[in-house]
This record gives C-alpha cells, sequence and structure tokens, in this order.
C-alpha cells in the first residue's frame, strides 16, 4: 500500500494514461486513493455528492429511478395485463406459484386460479379451459382443467357446432340424473 504524497505515471498502477498521481486522503472522510498530482486534497466521489448545500439554497427533490418496478413506476396498471385475449397477472419470486410465471413475472390469471384451487402448480402440458369461450371469465366455476389431449378435442368443436350442444345437453342430463338418484338414496 502506498504511503500518502507518493506519485507516480498511472500506467504504472494499472491505471489507464501516463498522467501523473499521488496517493493521497479526502478531506473529510479520509478516503485514500490516487488524485491528480494537481489537486492532490480533492474530495472523494462520494463526500462531493453528500456536499452540504448553503444557507438559503433550495433542496433539489431527489430524481425518480428509472428503473422503478411496481407501483412506484409512473406506468403501473395495477400488475395486470390482457395478451391474446387472456389476463396475466404479476406475481412475485416469494410467491408459490411463481414457477409457473413467464420470464417477465406474469402468469395467466386461469391457470394461476386453478392453481390456487388445487393447492399446487400446473404442469406445462395441463390445459385449462373456459368452459364459456370467454378468455377473460376467469372464476372457478367457469374453469376446467384439461389433458393436452381433451384440451384439443374441445378446440376442435366451435362453439355454435351441433355436438358441442349435444356434449352440453347430455353432461347437464347426466347431472339431473345424479341427483334424482341422490334423492332417491335419501
Amino acid at each position: 500500500m502506498p504511503e500518502i504524497g507518493e506519485t507516480t505515471r498511472r500506467d504504472r498502477v494499472s491505471l489507464g494514461g501516463r498522467m501523473r498521481i499521488v496517493w493521497s486522503s479526502c478531506p473529510e472522510c479520509g478516503k485514500e486513493r490516487w488524485c491528480p498530482v494537481k489537486t492532490p486534497n480533492q474530495l472523494c466521489q462520494r463526500c462531493s455528492t453528500r456536499r452540504i448545500q448553503p444557507l438559503g439554497a433550495k433542496a433539489k427533490k431527489p430524481k425518480q429511478s428509472i428503473n422503478q418496478t411496481g407501483a412506484g413506476n409512473r406506468q403501473w396498471k395495477g400488475g395486470r395485463k390482457c395478451t391474446n385475449g387472456y389476463i396475466c397477472v404479476l406475481i412475485y419470486s416469494n410467491n408459490p406459484y411463481y414457477p409457473m410465471a413467464q420470464a417477465t413475472g406474469y402468469v395467466l390469471e386461469h391457470r394461476l386460479v386453478v392453481a390456487q384451487e388445487l393447492g399446487r402448480c400446473l404442469l406445462p402440458q395441463e390445459k385449462v379451459h373456459h368452459k364459456d369461450g370467454d378468455k377473460t371469465n376467469n372464476t372457478k366455476s367457469n374453469l376446467e382443467l384439461l389433458s393436452q389431449a381433451d384440451h384439443n378435442t374441445y378446440k376442435q368443436m366451435c362453439a355454435h357446432c351441433e355436438l358441442r350442444k349435444e356434449v352440453r345437453l347430455l353432461k347437464w342430463r347426466i347431472k339431473e340424473l345424479n341427483l334424482q338418484l341422490q334423492k332417491q338414496l335419501i
């Protein structure tokens, strides 16, 4: 470690250039560092930015950081956005469902609702189907967990075709028959 007042050239202490420098200490904090020979007793960078303003001078407001996230950002929209008709919700790394999130930290809301209902993260091959076909209706009663094959079957049937109507009618009929059966057994 050099002694206070020792002089050398910048290139001899692995600094760029050939200017003459002196080992000096900051007059306020005492931090030792290399300084130009012309200004050996100048303040270090930290002390010069914390310099107390003269009396009567207005204090400047600190600038808002450009990288502020969440509610501190002026463009914050509540952590929800719409992508391809689906609602996405921002979750943070301390959330147990964070492994389901995309690289941006957003997770599809319908997948999050079903995962919370099951109490576990969904696998990528598990699909969540909107029963009424409305991608923004993410109520528990409107969502069902399907395998990839079952979801493909649903996708192939359009919302208005007769086959889909028939499937809905048969499901309703099965439900009604089960209710009647339960009433008879009681």
